[in-house]
């Protein structure tokens, strides 16, 4: 379970860019000595983290976590949508190759149509 915030406690984090903000010019160090003066000991290290972070998620918004998109869906041909038109003339000449001629090309066809048809019980 996540810690409730305590309503007396400073965020130092919070303080360290809010001084940034206003000297960017400060190197870690001086940040730090100010921010510890003022009775929020940190160290120059924390304070380069805090610049460092705040420099790399300058610009971004948060997203929403959640899947990755998927790079196309598969079309009932085994291809693609996108190269669906392609995969079903490369594969149309495939079988006119093989059967020789486009009348045994469309009987082979009409055979396997015949043969997914008994399968599923609709011929």
């Amino acid at each position: 379970m996540a810690k409730k915030k305590s309503a007396n406690k400073v965020n130092k984090s919070e303080l360290i860019r809010a001084y940034v903000a206003e000297f960017p010019d400060k190197s870690p160090k001086e940040v730090a000595d100010f921010i510890t003066a003022q009775g929020y000991p940190v160290s120059p290290q924390f304070v380069s983290t805090i610049k460092s972070n705040a420099k790399k998620n300058a610009g971004k918004k948060p997203g929403k976590r959640g899947p990755k998109p998927k790079s196309a869906s598969i079309a009932p041909s085994g291809g693609s949508i996108v190269d669906n038109g392609l995969v079903a003339i490369e594969s149309a000449g495939a079988l006119l190759t093989a059967c020789g001629s486009l009348e045994a090309a469309r009987k082979t066809l009409e055979a396997i149509a015949k043969i997914m048809g008994q399968r599923t019980g609709n011929g």
